[in-house]
């Protein structure tokens, strides 16, 4: 119709693919992005929905420029070092932190020899991308020692059925179509003393695809494995169950660590992989991982904290071992990486301290980092604010230095954290990993630690309805009827209670939530590489 046309009967998306433009940006785990250009520069925002690390094939309608990753959070510009170029397209492996995100912008090309098409280890490919399209064929295992019984239904492949059972969830079962498109699930795993029940989650569709009874008193090692969407139940490394064929594509759940559920009992050593383990390989967790995580035996720092053995882009190695790189221009590079310090546990006391008017003691001393609900004090047990950790460390002398990097992981934290090593501000910690780089400050010997740890306002308000009323308020809905005269006159509450809301949020029978440095905390290491 004068110089363009008038299309019916096709979506923008065939009109497009009929015009060979394809997609601006595809993802193979539902990764969100906006794209503009600014100055000549393609610039894409790509984001994590997920809740754990994910590991992302990312491909931009973009060629022939070099792209960088710029870190939102903290400023640092790498080079990527390792993609693919396809037709009009650039395929980047990215791996996200939990709820991560970064800018990725394509510039001027820079040398073809700065480009890595592949990464061995020990003459074993490292090729993100294929692991990443992975789905069906998935693993998530982990240790437990579970303090509830939970609901054993029948197994069923449609319906919406885990609406209405009690669950106990070490592994969440994410809404797999918000996440990943149509005809997606998530997989999750809850455990009881009564048995393992494997839930997916999609669009009106919550169903009990596993379901197995069996005694659970103790700590037991849980592994739950996908090959082509059908799941096998692994007890303490044999297999005992296998459960209905899904008919979806099913991807790995979210951690109750990362996802913040109120798992009830003890969890230890949480692992995701995008393949379907050996029996072997499975009994290898089994019997290394729960040791590793109480300060026994071999620790593999890879594992355990889901980090790739070698990070060409920041320059560092987490494993030791002869790596080749595997360059666009048929060329290739040789970094061998040697024994990399095992991670140093942090265990036994801490000095937590609180402020004045908060309800808590000014300071105590725990045995052992546990959440502060679980407390038996009842100011520490309702305690909300910032509670103030405080320690000192060893770090082992030849731990440092000769390009080593030192971080402090701090494990799990109920919300926020600011970290000081040796008196040094470093920053605040936010979201999960709750892992922060300390090499600048770090030295061999003794090292002072303090945390500063915010929790949420949930638990002080629980705490608070067990004391009498200080307001005069509406029966049925408990608004006030008026502000009471001691708030308008700034002075404390006649009834002891610490914190104030013009409309109650929370009754005395609630269920408090986590609350501050829960850990474990240990002094992690790598290695620094050069790699032009």
């Amino acid at each position: 119709m004068g110089k363009g046309k008038i299309v019916c009967g096709m979506t923008p998306e065939q009109v497009l693919a009929k015009m060979d433009v394809g997609p601006d940006f595809t993802s193979n785990t539902g990764v969100r992005y906006i794209h503009r250009i600014a100055n000549g520069s393609d610039v894409y925002f790509v984001s994590n929905g997920n809740e754990s690390t994910t590991l992302s094939s990312c491909t931009f309608r973009v060629s022939g420029k070099q792209p960088q990753m710029w870190n939102p959070e903290t400023g640092a510009i790498v080079p990527v070092r390792q993609y693919t170029e396809g037709k009009g397209t650039t395929t980047i492996p990215i791996r996200f932190e939990p709820s991560g995100s970064a800018f990725v912008v394509f510039g001027p090309k820079a040398a073809t020899a700065s480009q890595v098409v592949e990464v061995l280890r020990d003459g074993k490919s490292l090729n993100l991308e294929a692991d990443a399209n992975n789905t069906n064929n998935i693993t998530m295992a982990f240790w437990v020692k579970p303090a509830a019984t939970i609901d054993l239904p029948n197994e069923e492949t449609r319906g919406v059925a885990g609406l209405s059972t009690s669950r106990n969830d070490v592994i969440f079962p994410p809404q797999g179509e918000i996440m990943f498109g149509v005809g997606q699930a998530g997989s999750g795993v809850s455990v009881g003393t009564n048995g393992v029940c494997v839930y997916e989650h999609s669009a009106n569709y919550l169903v009990p695809i596993l379901s197995y009874a069996t005694p659970i008193n103790d700590w037991t090692h849980i592994a739950v494995t996908y090959t082509n969407g059908k799941p096998s139940l692994y007890v303490n490394d044999k297999v005992v169950h296998e459960g209905l064929q899904s008919k979806m594509t099913v991807h790995c759940g979210i951690s109750a660590e990362q996802h913040g559920s109120d798992f009830k009992g003890e969890f230890a050593g949480t692992r995701m992989f995008n393949k379907t383990l050996t029996m072997d390989e499975i009994a290898k967790l089994a019997t290394s991982t729960k040791a590793a995580i109480d300060g026994e035996g071999t620790f593999d720092t890879v594992a355990v904290y889901n980090l790739p053995p070698i990070d060409i882009a920041r320059g560092e190695a987490w494993s030791e071992g002869k790596y080749t790189l595997k360059r666009a221009n048929g060329e290739s590079d040789t970094i061998s990486v040697g024994a990399i310090p095992k991670p140093v546990v942090i265990d036994g006391a801490w000095d937590v301290s609180f402020p004045p008017k908060t309800g808590a003691p000014s300071e105590i001393k725990l045995d052992r980092l546990i959440s502060l609900d679980k407390n038996s004090d009842t100011g520490v047990k309702y305690f909300s604010g910032i509670a103030t950790y405080r320690k000192t460390i060893t770090i082992p002398k030849e731990s440092i230095g000769k390009g080593r990097r030192v971080y402090l992981d701090l494990g799990r934290v109920e919300v926020m954290a600011q970290v000081k090593v040796n008196g040094k501000l470093l920053g605040i910690l936010w979201k999960s990993p709750y892992r922060i780089d300390i090499t600048s400050v770090a030295k061999p010997g003794e090292n002072t630690l303090e945390i500063g740890v915010a929790d949420l306002w949930i638990n002080r308000q629980i705490g608070d309805e067990s004391l009498p009323e200080d307001s005069d308020r509406n029966p049925g809905n408990d608004t006030l009827k008026s502000w009471p005269k001691w708030v308008l006159e700034g002075k404390s509450s006649p009834t002891g209670r610490i914190s104030f809301t013009s409309w109650k949020l929370w009754s005395k029978s609630d269920p408090l939530v986590p609350s501050g440095l829960i850990g474990p905390v240990r002094v992690l290491f790598s290695q620094g590489i050069k790699v032009d």
